[in-house]
């Protein structure tokens, strides 16, 4: 059973993009249907995950792609 509904999924699987995708149950999650799923390409696992001052660039760019999900909804 899947309880959570994210907007936005940010992911360091070594699983691939299709693979989550295709997990049984996720078609109805928000994030799978409107494709908003980021991973390493998506954003620097390095500037989000290792302490230091690199973790503000890693702030800097979870911001930008949160604002550019909060621009879409209005589309």
């Amino acid at each position: 059973m899947i309880l959570g509904a994210p907007d936005i999924i940010i992911c360091y699987s070594q699983d691939s993009i299709t693979n989550i995708i295709n997990r049984k149950g996720w078609q109805n999650i928000p994030a799978i249907k409107n494709g908003t799923i980021y991973q390493e390409s998506g954003i620097d696992p390095d500037l989000i995950q290792r302490a230091g001052p690199r973790v503000v660039k890693g702030i800097e760019r979870l911001y930008s792609l949160f604002k550019a999900w909060e621009q879409n909804q209005g589309e």
